[in-house]
C-alpha cells in the first residue's frame, strides 16, 4: 500500500470530523495489517482480490456522511441501516449479505472488549438484530440511523436500552 493511499483516508476522515485519535487508530490497523499482509501479497497470485483494511471501509463509510435514511434503501441516494453497511463493505471490496439478520448471520462473533475498526456492531432487542453500525473506534459508530437522519458517525450510547453485539467480516 502506498504511502499516498494511506493518507487519503486520514484526510476524509479528518474532514468529515472524526476525532485525531481515531484516525490514529485506523491507520494504526492499516499500517499493521499492510506489514503483515506485504510477505502474503508478494507471494499471492495478481488475480487474488484483496480483503478490505479498516481503512478502506471507514473512508467509504465516511464519504457517505449526510446521505438520507431511507426505508429498503440501499444507495447510494439512501440507506436503511443494513443497506449502507452492505454498500461500504461492497465499495471497499467484500460482499455482505442485506439484512442486519443475515450480516450478523455472516459474520465472526466477537466481544464487545475486542472490537476494532472495520467490525460490525448490532443491536439486539428481544433476541432479533435490530440495527447494524461499523465501528470507527474510540466508542463511535458510522450508521445510518432511522427515517428523518441521516449517515452519520455517533458514540455508541445510541444503542442505550438495547443488548449490542459484534460481528468481523472475513
Amino acid at each position: 500500500m502506498s504511502s499516498s493511499h494511506i493518507r487519503t483516508p486520514r484526510r476524509v476522515l479528518t474532514r468529515v470530523g472524526v476525532t485525531a485519535t481515531a484516525v490514529a487508530a485506523v491507520m494504526a490497523v492499516s499500517s499493521v495489517a499492510t506489514a503483515e499482509a506485504a510477505p502474503a501479497a508478494r507471494r499471492a497470485p495478481v488475480t487474488a482480490k484483496a480483503s478490505p483494511s479498516a481503512a478502506d471501509v471507514l473512508s467509504v463509510a465516511a464519504s457517505l456522511k449526510g446521505t438520507p435514511y431511507r426505508y429498503g434503501g440501499n444507495g447510494p441516494s439512501g440507506f436503511d441501516c443494513s443497506g449502507y453497511t452492505r454498500y461500504v463493505f461492497a465499495k471497499a471490496g467484500r460482499s455482505l449479505p442485506r439484512t442486519t439478520s443475515q450480516q450478523y448471520a455472516a459474520s465472526r462473533k466477537i466481544p464487545l472488549g475486542r472490537l476494532r475498526p472495520g467490525d460490525l456492531v448490532f443491536t439486539r432487542k428481544g433476541g432479533a438484530i435490530t440495527h447494524v453500525g461499523i465501528y470507527a473506534g474510540n466508542g463511535m459508530v458510522w450508521h445510518s440511523p432511522r427515517p428523518g437522519k441521516t449517515v452519520r458517525l455517533e458514540r455508541m450510547d445510541w444503542a442505550m436500552g438495547r443488548s449490542v453485539v459484534a460481528g468481523r467480516v472475513t
